[in-house]
């Protein structure tokens, strides 16, 4: 229980961390990771949907497969500078 309790401070502190102090009230990291991450967010978010409606379509084999995608896909979606975005110099 004590390694459960702990797991659970860690993953609330990182998630804080992330959320809170870094991206902030700032939606840019939020609209770049959506706009940049698209295609692999959605491929995460549809293989992890279709393991649970068991459908054929889907690559997801095991619960490990699912819990991969799910966290692929918030990890692409919240992480702060993800994105390689620069402005053109001309």
């Amino acid at each position: 229980m004590f390694n459960c309790w702990n797991g659970g401070e860690h993953t609330y502190n990182h998630f804080y961390d992330i959320l809170v102090v870094q991206n902030g009230l700032n939606p840019k990291t939020y609209i770049m990771n959506i706009v940049y991450n698209f295609g692999d967010i959605f491929d995460a978010g549809r293989e992890f949907v279709l393991f649970f409606m068991n459908d054929p379509r889907g690559n997801a084999n095991s619960v490990y497969d699912a819990g991969l995608n799910l966290g692929t896909a918030i990890y692409l979606l919240i992480t702060p500078n993800i994105a390689i975005y620069e402005k053109a110099n001309k």
